[in-house]
């Protein structure tokens, strides 16, 4: 699954940093976000919205189920039970 905050910010023609400066983050935490490291808190995930121009329930879910996938993903690799 493709990361759907990297999705949503390519479609909008904006890099990172770019993301980073209107959200007053570094672009360090923009690219964790977009790894799967991380999911934004709420109210991050409501001004990505605005900015993204989606739904700001949309984006959380998707950005959750990523996150579950990457995990899911890493442990199998390790050899853990989910």
């Amino acid at each position: 699954m493709d990361n759907p905050l990297k999705k949503y910010r390519e479609k909008r023609k904006l890099k990172q940093l770019d993301l980073a400066l209107l959200l007053g983050v570094s672009e360090m935490q923009i690219s964790h976000w977009e790894r799967g490291a991380r999911i934004p808190p709420q109210e991050v995930i409501n001004k990505l919205a605005e900015i993204l121009k989606v739904d700001s329930k949309i984006l959380h879910q998707e950005l959750k189920t990523f996150h579950e996938q990457k995990r899911k993903g890493l442990k199998e690799k390790l050899g853990l039970r989910s």
